[in-house]
């Protein structure tokens, strides 16, 4: 995970050697990577920001007229718009963001860790 800037997780987002806090060093450090984009480098950032851009542009402006009642509501609809989104086909490619997924990603997904990641605890200085 590529994070910009994470000043919760990292007290030098240095881009070769992240130096994490107390709370994030120790824990499962393998099993959930944190890299730190370096300030004002965007080609640290992952190439999918545009991505999630284009995809929250594209469903607020469908929801922006509409009035929800319950956050499950809202939900729904986003679920829906989500699946249009991701069934469309972009310009570039000749195919959809579904069918690239089932063709290039879900092929190297891994199983999730069995334990949550653990927070160091922290003590009194």
């Amino acid at each position: 995970m590529a994070c910009d800037n994470l000043k919760a997780a990292l007290t030098n987002p240095d881009r070769y050697d992240p130096r994490m806090n107390r709370l994030c060093r120790h824990g499962r450090p393998l099993r959930h990577r944190i890299l730190a984009a370096r300030p004002s480098r965007p080609k640290d950032k992952a190439k999918v920001e545009p991505a999630v851009q284009i995809a929250q542009r594209w469903i607020l402006a469908r929801l922006r007229n509409q009035r929800f009642f319950s956050l499950a509501e809202l939900n729904a609809a986003i679920h829906v718009l989500v699946g249009e989104l991701n069934a469309r086909q972009m310009r570039g490619f000749g195919s959809s963001r579904a069918e690239l997924f089932a063709e290039i990603d879900r092929l190297k997904l891994r199983d999730l860790p069995d334990q949550p990641y653990v927070f160091a605890a922290t003590s009194a200085v």
